[in-house]
């Protein structure tokens, strides 16, 4: 029997027919351990863990201060966080 090429000279590849499918095998019975890779890589995606995460928390602050605080920009959210640090460490907290 003549089979189809699955692709023409400009490279696309054509709609496939049952006849086609019949004759294919799943990826993980040819070449398991790829699938074992993909797995293993689809597990470590994701933040990596950290001892002591962030967590999400609501504050009420006046609109002044919050105002003052983006005022200078991205990562105002860390600039809080190391003020506080900071009182903290002084003993003012």
């Amino acid at each position: 029997m003549n089979k189809k090429p699955l692709t023409d000279e400009n490279g696309d590849v054509r709609e496939l027919t049952r006849q086609d499918f019949k004759g294919m095998r799943r990826l993980k019975d040819v070449h398991p351990e790829i699938v074992e890779f993909m797995q293993q890589e689809a597990a470590r995606r994701g933040r990596p863990p950290v001892d002591d995460p962030k967590r999400q928390i609501t504050l009420r602050i006046r609109g002044s201060l919050i105002d003052a605080l983006k005022s200078n920009g991205r990562g105002y959210m860390a600039r809080v966080e190391k003020l506080i640090e900071e009182a903290i460490a002084k003993g003012v907290l």
